[in-house]
């Protein structure tokens, strides 16, 4: 950096601090200082009051603010006049955004993945959000004869022969969806509501190197025709007492199709905070039906399900729900262990698979009053819940009979990637054998089998030791957050 001053109002002390954006937890700028120059590095000045240059060197980093803060001790001045400062930067921009014009379908569009070509060296990094609508809100732009974009208050009182044209531009109505989750890979499912008519994407390069940077080829979406006009859904209920417990929900669904609407026959429930869901029933009907109690039910015996991770149902009913059908009533039971859980459902027709269409949030039916797709838990700070031993008691002398300890139980309220331990300690309180299980979402059910040997493979004695199961966590007011039994091996 150069730095050009006033040389009547002199500077002792010159530093410049820099920041790439980051902030404290108190909401502010964190600065980092990278340099600095006293009055003896600076010449030029005179006493006439002579410009005054310096120049600060900075390590090669990635900035995005720049601050440089002054001492002058032995004077009054509050302030400096700067004549010039230059910075000199090199390699690529860290990060650059590009966002593109209106994205406008002939009708509304199932929108199902979205494809790029980029170079990537490694450093470096594409991300792509996109938002969807069916409005636009229409702005006129007035210019007067010379071309000059004028107001409409300053048009309308123009002469005639002063006024040029009016020319129109459109931006996202009301009904757009907010900016999607980053996509990172190339071919992920759309984030954002379909179906929709219009749609924005927004592009941004990142790299961590100066000598490198991402370069976009080309970008594609793949869609399709929607199977239903819009489809909205909600959950109820929306609150649990407990986590950790089963409880029964039902998921509603309502499809509004047009003549040409294909149909659907599968359904995909998914379930974040590794919610775990069971299969009980599904109700399809019209209106009066539901009111009625008159709807065509399939029990699960009766409807083809389709293997799924955990924390997923999916199911295919043997009659396609088309026109005549107002609402569908996905009946699950489901154990939540965080503070809340969210259910997404899609919805496909089998005979054109790989096109799933998503459900809006929203206000399907008046038999319940949710208009929402999330569960709130009430209260509970335990993490460690359900906490069993097959035995405490076990005989490890490979006759397949008792021949491992085998400790089952579910974690709670753990949003973050934690280690979840089952440690095994003899009477002295050596630790004789540990094992370890790291997932991303640490909720959900945990099975643990130890097989009596210690860390080096080999036969523990018989004797008296202690199990404990614990969960790394920081939060201090988390309760249980380990438990520990005391077991029994013999031979």
């Amino acid at each position: 950096m150069h730095f050009l001053t006033d040389g009547a109002s002199p500077i002792n002390e010159l530093y410049v601090d820099v920041s790439d954006g980051t902030r404290a937890p108190d909401g502010s700028i964190k600065w980092t200082r990278v340099g600095q120059s006293t009055s003896r590095d600076a010449f030029g000045h005179t006493a006439s009051g002579g410009l005054r240059f310096r120049e600060i060197q900075i390590e090669l980093s990635k900035i995005r603010f720049i601050r440089s803060p002054f001492q002058n001790p032995l004077s009054s001045l509050s302030y400096i006049a700067f004549t010039e400062v230059m910075l000199y930067g090199e390699g690529f921009v860290a990060e650059v955004s590009l966002t593109s014009d209106l994205i406008q379908f002939n009708e509304p569009k199932n929108l199902i993945s979205v494809e790029w070509e980029a170079d990537t060296p490694p450093g470096t990094q594409v991300q792509l959000q996109t938002r969807t609508g069916n409005e636009l809100i229409e702005e006129k732009i007035y210019h007067d004869s010379n071309g000059k974009v004028v107001t409409e208050k300053r048009y309308n009182k123009l002469p005639k022969s002063k006024k040029g044209d009016i020319t129109s531009t459109f931006k996202p109505g009301d009904d757009w969806s907010t900016w999607s989750v980053p996509h990172t890979q190339s071919g992920e499912a759309i984030k954002s509501p379909s179906p929709r008519q219009y749609m924005e994407l927004r592009l941004t390069l990142l790299t961590d190197r100066a000598d490198a940077g991402a370069t976009l080829r080309s970008i594609a979406i793949n869609t399709s025709d929607p199977v239903a006009d819009r489809l909205v859904g909600e959950v109820w209920p929306t609150r649990i007492e407990t986590v950790g417990t089963s409880e029964e929900f039902s998921y509603f669904i309502r499809p509004d199709f047009t003549a040409t609407d294909q149909g659907f026959d599968e359904i995909s429930l998914e379930a974040t905070a590794g919610t775990e869901m069971e299969l009980l029933e599904v109700r399809t009907g019209s209106t009066d039906d539901f009111a009625n109690g008159q709807t065509t039910n399939y029990a699960p015996a009766n409807l083809t399900l389709i293997d799924t991770p955990a924390g997923s149902l999916r199911l295919r009913l043997d009659d396609k729900i088309d026109r005549g059908t107002d609402l569908v009533q996905v009946r699950f039971r489901a154990t939540i262990f965080g503070n809340s859980a969210s259910f997404r459902a899609l919805v496909q027709n089998s005979a054109i698979p790989g096109f799933w269409q998503r459900v809006d949030e929203g206000d399907p039916t008046e038999l319940v009053s949710s208009q929402t797709v999330t569960v709130l838990a009430l209260s509970g700070d335990e993490i460690i819940r359900d906490f069993k031993l097959g035995s405490q008691v076990f005989t490890p002398n490979g006759d397949g009979v008792n021949d491992e300890l085998v400790v089952s139980f579910g974690v709670a309220r753990v949003g973050a990637e934690r280690p979840v331990t089952l440690t095994v300690y003899d009477l002295s309180g050596v630790e004789t054998n540990r094992l370890e299980e790291r997932r991303s979402d640490p909720r959900g059910n945990y099975v643990f089998r130890w097989d009596g040997k210690d860390r080096l493979g080999e036969p523990v004695p018989p004797g008296i030791y202690l199990a404990r199961v614990k969960v790394d966590v920081d939060s201090g007011s988390a309760d249980n957050t380990f438990v520990q039994r005391v077991v029994h091996v013999a031979y």
